[in-house]
Parts: structure tokens; sequence; C-alpha cells
């Protein structure tokens, strides 16, 4: 072979090749032919030693400068046949050893000259085996996923290259065995309920103590006493499990079992039939009584709520009542869990009998008051219609027109009214006529100059009746106007602004012709009674027909003084043989927005003759019957006239302080028979009437606060 090597101690560097072969014979430290080329070198000694794997050549050379060196070089050696590995043991686990680790290391000890081991294992016992697995030089491996409580047998080999085997233990039969720990679950017992427990919870939580090396439970549970269950249920490695939705006063039986992968189960309490039982809790509602209203209570509302305190554990409750004191029910009705119940639409006057039972699910029912015929009563509110006053014409009032209007006030909880008038002043009366729930009633068909008597009552259903001013004996009377031409009492005064006031009044016409050109005189005076103005006004309407009212609008400027008054002057007019034209009212409705009070309707022509300058005139009224509001306006059609048969609508604007506290309206309508003034039919007689009639601001202003005050119930057109 050639070999690289470098002298010792030379002061240049120079290579040096050395062939050199030597054969050794087995363990022989004999070298039987070697040769050294070297230039100029001399071999002094070459020494073998076979404990080692280097041959030691030591010799000296001559440079070229005739210079001496000594040299060594270590050769490797190259034997003629390699030795097997040396005997050696097998170590751990040792043999026969049992509760092994599933993952154990199989170790040995070293041989010598090995340059590779192999084990082998398996689980039989035959002194042979063929799954030969090298570890290289280690001595050592460790093994992984054996089965538990098995028995391995297992044995090594060293090779020394190809050289060998040589098996551990001087023999390869000589197989050591381990067995592997024994891996079923460790003893356990449960822990609660405790067995034979009673009252327990309708969601327990079953629990057990721990398994030594399970790695899951399964628990089971039913309510046959048969020491058998099938619906296991794991819980993994949890040693308690919550239960729900059980039934109440319920025997259950169960059991717990431990396993480790496949191995077990381990039963709690050391046997498969150790089941423990408990008991549910009896869950019957609690005992609880009815609350309100209080038994025998009367004068309860129709909209009562009946009410009870609250049962143990009950999930729902149900109420009972009728009007028969039988100690029974049967239309049973739930609350769900509220405990209380609104009720609605009874009778007034009338005896209702109640009960309330409780549920839990399907357990119950527990009766309020601890027994089924325990039922509570009340006595709902006597609703006969609240007390009420007549309103207008006020008793002893003499000025009525033949077709007035009876007011009066609301009376709470009424569904009807009735009013009854006569002749005769006997406190009684029979004809008793219904309005509905209209607090107002227009006559008609008087008898001028004459005393009427006049009551109203209220009904609430068939409850009542409620008469007027507190008695029916309470009757009011008024007198008729007798013959002429009358200012109604029913003027007043209001003023929406500084600059005017206005004086609304009505004349009545109750002669025997209609007259026409009403003119109303009025005198205005300062606070000390001095005349400080006068003024006139003509009624809206041309002409007043027998027995029928026009309003006059007098407006004029305010005077400086805030104390003034007004004495109503003369009234004049001329009887006439004219006539307004035939016209028709439909659609008609009034209503209040803002300052304004809005009047619509439609006027129809039902005459023959076409007529001209048609307007509608209106009469607005406090519920106290005074006239607040006097106004016209002409219809929308362009002219204002209708040809027969011809409609036309219109509307009636007006300002007034409070448009709200109107309460009723009247309309009227006015026409001519020509496109010019109407020509006389025939020259009347003309009258002058005095009037001595006193007004003052300060009337308004009370007129104003009794309406503020006053029901706000509305009143239809008439």
């Amino acid at each position: 072979m050639r070999l690289f090597f470098l002298p010792r101690g030379m002061k240049s560097t120079f290579l040096i090749i050395i062939s050199l072969i030597i054969f050794l014979s087995g363990n022989s430290n004999y070298v039987q032919a070697h040769q050294v080329d070297y230039d100029q070198s001399v071999l002094k000694e070459v020494t073998v030693d076979t404990a080692n794997v280097f041959l030691l050549v030591k010799g000296y050379s001559k440079d070229y400068q005739t210079q001496t060196l000594n040299y060594f070089v270590f050769l490797p050696l190259i034997r003629n046949g390699n030795p097997p590995p040396s005997n050696f043991n097998k170590n751990a686990p040792a043999n026969g050893s049992t509760g092994a680790s599933l993952s154990p290391v199989l170790s040995w000890n070293i041989s010598a000259n090995a340059t590779e081991y192999e084990y082998c294992y398996d689980t039989t016992n035959d002194g042979s085996c063929n799954n030969w697995i090298s570890t290289g030089t280690n001595n050592y491996v460790g093994l992984w996923a054996l089965q538990p409580a098995t028995t391995y047998f297992w044995q090594v080999r060293a090779w020394n290259g190809t050289y060998g085997p040589t098996y551990a233990n001087g023999s390869p039969t000589a197989y050591w065995s381990f067995t592997t720990v024994i891996m079923v679950p460790g003893a356990f017992n449960k822990n609660a309920p405790a067995n034979g427990s009673t009252g327990v919870s309708l969601s327990p939580v079953l629990s057990w103590n721990l398994s030594a090396n399970a790695t899951k439970y399964e628990y089971c549970y039913d309510t046959t006493n048969d020491s058998s269950c099938s619906n296991w249920i794991s819980t993994g490695t949890n040693n308690s499990a919550g239960l729900s939705g059980l039934q109440p006063g319920t025997a259950y039986y169960w059991h717990v079992r431990a396993w480790n992968g496949t191995y077990g189960p381990t039963y709690a309490n050391g046997s498969a039939s150790a089941y423990w039982s408990f008991t549910t809790v009896i869950m019957v509602p609690g005992a609880f009584n009815k609350y309100a209203p209080a038994n025998g209570s009367t004068g309860a509302s129709l909209t009562p709520v009946l009410s009870w305190n609250t049962s143990a554990n009950a999930t729902k409750y149900e109420y009972c009542y009728d009007t028969s004191n039988d100690g029974s029910c049967s239309n049973w009705i739930s609350t769900g869990t509220n405990n209380w119940a609104g009720l609605s639409g009874l009778q007034p006057a009338t005896t209702y009998y109640w009960q309330v039972r409780a549920w839990n699910g399907t357990y119950g029912p527990t009766y309020a008051n601890g027994s089924p015929t325990a039922y509570w009563s009340f006595t709902t509110v006597v609703m006969v219609p609240g007390a009420f006053n007549k309103l207008s014409p006020e008793s002893g009032y003499d000025g009525t027109t033949m077709s007035p209007v009876l007011g009066w006030e609301t009376s709470v909880n009424a569904t009807k009214y009735e009013y009854c008038y006569d002749t005769t002043n006997d406190s009684n009366c029979s004809n008793w006529i219904s309005t509905g729930t209209n607090t107002y009633v227009g006559l008609s068909g008087l008898q001028p100059g004459t005393t009427y008597y006049w009551q109203v009552r209220s009904w609430n259903g068939i409850y009542g009746p409620t008469y007027a001013n507190g008695n029916i004996t309470s009757l009011w009377l008024f007198e008729t106007l007798g013959p002429g031409v009358h200012i109604l009492e029913s003027c007043s005064m209001y003023a929406t602004n500084n600059t005017y006031i206005h004086l609304v009044c009505e004349v009545y016409n109750n002669t025997s012709s209609n007259i026409e050109n009403v003119k109303l005189y009025i005198d205005i005076y300062n606070s000390l009674g001095e005349l400080i103005d006068t003024d006139y006004a003509y009624t809206l309407l041309d002409i007043i027909h027998i027995q029928e009212k026009a309003c006059i609008d007098l407006p004029f400027a305010r005077p400086a003084d805030p104390n003034f008054y007004i004495d109503l002057g003369d009234l004049s007019y001329r009887d006439t043989a004219g006539s307004r034209p035939n016209l028709s009212l439909s659609n008609d409705s009034g209503n209040a927005g803002g300052s304004l009070y809005t009047v619509l309707g439609i006027l129809t022509n039902n005459g023959l003759v076409p007529v001209y300058s048609v307007k509608a005139v209106d009469s607005l009224y406090l519920r106290s019957g005074e006239i607040i509001g006097c106004d016209y306006s002409y219809i929308n059609r362009d002219p204002h006239d209708l040809f027969p048969g011809q409609s036309s609508s219109f509307e009636i604007t007006t300002s007034l302080p409070d448009p709200d506290s109107i309460t009723r309206y009247s309309v009227q309508y006015d026409a001519e028979f020509s496109g010019e003034a109407n020509e006389p039919v025939g020259i009347g007689n003309y009258h002058v009437i005095s009037n001595s009639k006193t007004y003052h601001l300060t009337d308004l202003l009370l007129l104003t606060v009794e309406v503020e005050n006053s029901d706000s119930g509305r009143l239809l057109g008439e």
C-alpha cells in the first residue's frame, strides 16, 4: 500500500513515499515480509502490536546535504481475516420480570469487536425469532406500543462486519422473557347521590371516585330495579355526570364502569350488579292562597285583576270564574307562570265566584286556599250612570223660541239619554224620547206664550235611570215667547284683536208674517256712563220667516276705556209677503282648527226658477246656548247663482278667540230671485221695538271661562 508521511526534524518539507506490505496471519506478531522504498533512508525498526490497528515504522534518512534525520510513521494494519465479536450478556428487562412498561428499553453488555448489534422479540416461546432489527453499535433499544399483560421473548446478537453472529448469553436459544403490566382499570366506588337517598333534585349530578388507569367512564341509569342497564353513556375522563329531565317522585337505579382502552370494564363498588338508587323530590306545587279581590268584596270593577300568592314548584296556574255558587267550575284558563289575570266584559251588579289552581308539569293540581271548593266571590259595581245637570234653557227662562234646543251635561257611563216635556206642572212625564248619546235635542212646534216643563234621564244599558239635577221631580220650566219680534237672551261679545269687538245676537220672528230689513242699533258708553259711540247692523238674512231666528253680527271699534258697556237700542223691521228661495242643505260639517271655525256644506236649488247671489249663513253656539259667531259666505260658483236643480259648495270661516268652545252650529241660506235687488212684494208695515239689555265686555270673559270648564262634547249642526 502507499502511505503519505512527514519525517520529523526536517528543515524543509518533502514527500516520502513508502511502500510497505506486511502480512500477518491470525494473531501472530510475526512480519513475514516487508519492503521499504525510500531514497537514502535506512529502516531501523518495525513494531507490530496486534492489540492496536497501527504498524509503527522507525528509521532514519540523509538529505541531499548529507544531514541525518530521524523519522517514524504509523501505518494502518491490514489483518489477514477479522475475529468474531466476543461473548456478552443481556442486561434488562430481567429474565422473567413482570409489570414491565408498555414501552420498555432492552439493554445488553458490550461485545468486543462488535460492529453491529441486532435484537428480536415476539410473543412465542419457541427459542427462535425472525424479525431481527439492527441497533448499529448501540447496546440498547426502546420498544413501544406493546400490549398490556402480555409475555414477550427477546434475544440479541453481535456482528463484526460479516463475521459472527455472537448470541447474547452464549446461545441462539437463550431468550429472555418479560411480561407487560396488567392495565385493567383499578377498583373504585360511586360517590353521590348516596345509595337509597330521597328528595333528590330533578337535575342531580352523579359522581364517583377515580379509577386507576381509566381512560374513560360510562354511566347508566333507569327506573327498573333489575341490576341491569343498556344505555351506557360515556363521560370521557370526567368522574361526574349531570342528569336532567328526571320525573319527580321517581326511583332511579344507576351504575358506573371504567375502561382502559379496550381493557375492562371495572364496575364501581366491585360488581356489575352493584347498582345504587335514589328517589327524586315529590314536586306537587306548594300550598298558596288567593289574594284579590277580597272574598265577599263589593263594588268591584268590571275589569278586575284576579291575583294570588306564588305556589312553590308551580310551572303554571289556572283560574276559573262563573256566576254560580256551586263550588265548581269548568272553564279553567291558564296564566302560564303569572300569578294574576285581568278580566273584562263583566256585568255590573253581578256576583262572581272564582278559584285558582297550580300545576307542576303533570303533578297537581294544588288548589288555592287548600280546597277545590274554596271559591271566593266578589260583586261588581252597580253602574248606574253618574249624576248630571240640565243646562239650557235655564229653568224659569221666559224668552224661548218655538223651536228651542234643550241641552244638558254628560252623565258618566251613560249609553243613552231620554228627555220628556209637557205643559203640566205635576213633576211627572210619560212621553220619554231617546236622543242616543247626544246631550241635546231640538224641539219644534211649541206654542207661543206657553210654559213647558222638561226633564232628562240617563241609562247605562239596563242600569238606571239617573235623573238630571238629582231627582225625577227636578223638572225645569221655560216659557215660550209671546207674539212679536224678539232679541233673544243669547247675545255675547268677543274680540280677536285690539281693534274691533263683535256683538252677536239672535232675532226671533214670532209674528204672523215674514219680516225683512231687520236692523239693530246699539249705544256705547264709557265707565262714567257717557255716550261715546253708536252703531247698527242688519241681520245676515234678508227675510226672516215666521217662527225663525236669524243672527246679527255687529262689529264696532274697541273703545279706549276697558270698562265700556253697551245698551241695545231700537230694533226695526218691516212686514213682507216675500220669502227666501227654496234651497236645501246637504253634506254639512263644522270643525275647529287653530283660531278658526269652519263650516262646509252644499246648497241645492230645489225651486223652479233661477236664484242669484246665493249665500250661506252660519250661527255658532256654546254649550250653554249663547251664540258666539255669526258669519256668511257666497257659494263657490262664479257667479253665485243656481239654476233649478243645480248645487254648489260653500265654506264659511270665522275667526274666534276659542273655536274649540263651539259645540253646535246652524246653517241658513239666502238668495235673490233676480239678478238685481229684489223688488218689494207689497209694502209691509214698519215696526220699531225698544230694548233695554246692557252688555259688558266682562260678560265675554266670564262666558269663556264657563266654556273652558264645561264638557267639551260636540253637537251636530242644526
